[in-house]
């Protein structure tokens, strides 16, 4: 080996050395540095021909285990997507309550409860009827309140998604930019450690976003994606958006186009991920805005619909003393002119009562239709002129119409008082018994019974919504239901009281298939299928707003889903009747009474003090109702206040149970960052270690160097 030789090799080993040495200085120094991980010299042996030549830095390495730093995003992913609802179950917690607190609705219904059974007491004071009237304003305003509380959260999860979609999209393009300076500096054989750093650190803050999964190509440039397959980064950001919504309803929903899609690339439907998002803090607010606040909606709005419903069926019954002088319809119809009724069993007594409640006058109507218009079925504007007549001939003068779809009677004489009673029989006296009504809703074929002829037609309601018939929707069904063929025909009022076929539809298939061939149809109905709890529901909604009948022509789809009207917004519009919040006494107490030994024959008279239907308005809060599955609820029968308070306790569970995985995934991925920042953080009296070791080494090329530079010296001095 040449003098030469052993310098340059020398000379090698001292910059290699020094190379060494700044990296160990870059370490301690970054030592608390976030995302830094330590660097790692890999020399190797400088060969020519075959003859070792000295030594040079092969690359700097990163203490990265890459699998490990993978789990540990994995695991940060979910961290969030669970973090991300906690906020919003404390606020629930703050708003709601638990069951047990005098705050929270199942306390209010008990109050409610309690002011009826008191009222059965005492029907005839006007304190009792007063303090019904006050807690079921109570009632109806605390549902609407906890609505208008569900649907900011939703908004406010919405606004956090538009949020954290754009902070997803920043990191995208420092991704893709980090990409386009690691390939150009790994070509110029710079060093790319720190760029490394930078990216995975720009990596860890997208997993908590966002699910994603990646790989690195031979050229070090990394490539990402969503766990579902959809490309986040290849080469350039493919760019993610959503924009910011306006309002939010109970009616609002994803599926039916009313948020913003989460796009990925270009703004068209093909590119939604909303449903495909897996994990990270996207995951947790779609989750908490699609389905666990609006899967609490359902729950409320699904006890607000059973409690109108139950009340109403019963107040129906009855009658405030010593009865009304005018009633005002709350079940609007597509077309008086077409629709008709007649009475499946039993029949409906009509009756005038005076001041004091006894009778001027009575008349079946089943009987009175008849002798007016023939054998059944009739017209609802037949029934509305029957109704008219016969107070002209009898109650010193009334009317009965239709107006806005809606049936209304009034009195002429103010000393007169309108009253009805469904019967077993057309006998004066018969049994009181609820009528059945038979709806001729296509004006041709029975498409619905109902019981009870005043709450038929809403007559005499004691809760009221306004909501009309323009949304219907199934009870909530397996996501592999079938339908193995039926018929359906939609009607709607065209605006302007007429009813008017939209279409006959046959379906069969899937839920999505059903609501696929609905909407090509082109007919006005917006078919959309609903996810809600463990399963979906199949909504049509008239997209004019007009109200709606859907008619089942054939097959057996109405029985086999509850397809009915929907429930949605309920809660939201639930009002104690107008005329009895203004005037509690006109709650119905009792009812239209026989007394065989009144008259020639027996009459009808109305007690003041009669409590009948006051009992029974108590007895519906004692006894168990039926509830359909609504949001997390699965079909039950139960009380109210014990329906009121499962909302609030599966609320509460979640919180916990959220509140406790979190805290668990906490100590797993702590537990899993720990081990990473061991292996890749900067453990200094290592460091100090290699620095004596580097230093020595760089101190022996260094006397290496300079007994070659004698020898180069004593050389020189032998030539001269």
């Amino acid at each position: 080996m040449s003098i030469t030789h052993a310098l340059n090799v020398a000379a090698g080993g001292l910059l290699a050395t020094q190379s060494a040495l700044g990296t160990i200085s870059d370490n301690v120094a970054n030592a608390n540095t976030v995302g830094y991980s330590r660097k790692i010299v890999q020399f190797e042996t400088n060969v020519l021909a075959g003859v070792g030549a000295g030594v040079n830095i092969a690359d700097v390495g990163r203490a990265v285990d890459q699998e490990l730093m993978r789990d540990v995003r994995d695991e940060l992913s979910q961290l969030y997507a669970m973090d991300s609802q906690t906020t919003f179950y404390s606020r629930m917690q703050e708003l709601f309550g638990a069951p047990g607190d005098n705050s929270s609705i199942a306390h209010t219904l008990s109050e409610f409860s309690l002011a009826m059974e008191q009222l059965s007491v005492t029907p005839e004071r006007s304190l009792e009827q007063s303090e019904v009237v006050r807690w079921a304003q109570n009632a109806v305003y605390q549902l609407q309140d906890m609505t208008d509380s569900i649907q900011d959260l939703r908004k406010q999860a919405d606004d956090s998604i538009h949020q954290a979609v754009k902070e997803v999209d920043n990191y995208l393009s420092e991704i893709a930019d980090l990409n386009h300076k690691i390939v150009r500096n790994d070509v110029a054989n710079n060093d790319v450690s720190a760029l490394l750093d930078k990216r995975d650190m720009a990596l860890n803050e997208l997993s908590k976003l966002i699910d994603i999964t990646y790989f690195e190509r031979s050229n070090g440039e990394m490539s990402v994606f969503t766990k579902g397959g959809r490309v986040l980064v290849d080469e350039e950001s493919v760019g993610i958006s959503h924009n910011l919504g306006a309002s939010v309803s109970p009616v609002t929903t994803h599926e039916e186009g009313d948020f913003s899609p989460i796009y990925v690339g270009e703004k068209v439907l093909a590119n939604d991920i909303t449903e495909d998002v897996l994990g990270g803090k996207l995951k947790g607010l779609i989750d908490m805005r699609d389905d666990i606040l609006q899967g609490l909606q359902s729950e409320i709005d699904q006890l607000s619909a059973t409690l109108r419903d139950s009340m109403n069926a019963v107040h129906n019954r009855g009658l405030a003393f010593p009865g009304q002088q005018s009633m005002n319809g709350s079940t609007a119809f597509l077309d008086s002119s077409a629709q008709q009724i007649d009475f499946g069993s039993g029949d409906t007594r009509m009756a005038v009562m005076d001041g004091e409640g006894n009778q001027v006058a009575t008349i079946s109507l089943s009987t009175q239709l008849a002798a007016d218009h023939g054998a059944g079925p009739w017209t609802l504007d037949e029934v509305a002129t029957t109704i008219d007549n016969w107070l002209d001939a009898n109650a010193g003068g009334g009317t009965a119409q239709f107006v806005n779809g809606k049936l209304e009677i009034s009195l002429s004489n103010t000393s007169n008082y309108l009253s009805f009673r469904d019967e077993a029989g057309t006998t004066a006296g018969s049994d009181m018994q609820d009528a059945t009504i038979n709806f001729y809703g296509d004006g041709t074929n029975v498409t619905g019974t109902h019981s009870g002829f005043s709450d038929f037609f809403g007559l005499n309601d004691f809760f009221t919504d306004d909501l009309g018939s323009n949304i219907w929707d199934t009870s909530i069904l397996s996501p592999s239901y079938t339908e193995s063929g039926s018929t359906l025909t939609f009607y709607d009022d065209n605006g302007n009281g007429t009813l008017t076929a939209l279409g006959s539809v046959p379906i069969s298939g899937s839920l999505d298939e059903i609501a696929s061939h609905i909407n090509d149809q082109n007919m006005g109905v917006r078919a959309t299928v609903i996810t809600e709890g463990d399963g979906k529901r199949l909504r049509f909604t008239n997209e004019a707003g007009n109200n709606m009948e859907v008619v089942q022509n054939s097959g057996s789809f109405v029985s086999n889903t509850g397809f009915e009207v929907s429930d949605v917004r309920v809660a939201q519009a639930l009002n104690v009747r107008s005329d009895i919040e203004s005037t509690p006494g006109n709650i119905s107490r009792g009812i239209l009474r026989w007394d065989a030994s009144l008259g020639t024959g027996g009459e009808y008279y109305v007690s003041a003090g009669d409590n009948k239907i006051a009992s029974e308005m108590s007895s519906v809060f004692n006894n168990a109702q039926s509830f359909s599955g609504a949001g997390g609820l699965s079909e039950v029968s139960e009380t109210f206040i014990d329906y009121a308070s499962s909302i609030l306790a599966l609320n509460s569970s979640k919180a916990s149970n959220t509140e406790l995985d979190v805290e668990i995934q906490s100590s797993l991925v702590n537990s899993l960052q720990n081990r990473s920042d061991s292996q890749k953080g900067v453990n200094l009296d290592e460091e100090l270690s290699q620095l004596i070791l580097y230093e020595q080494a760089y101190s022996a090329a260094a006397r290496v160097i300079g007994v070659i530079q004698s020898m180069f010296e004593t050389l020189e001095g032998a030539v001269r």
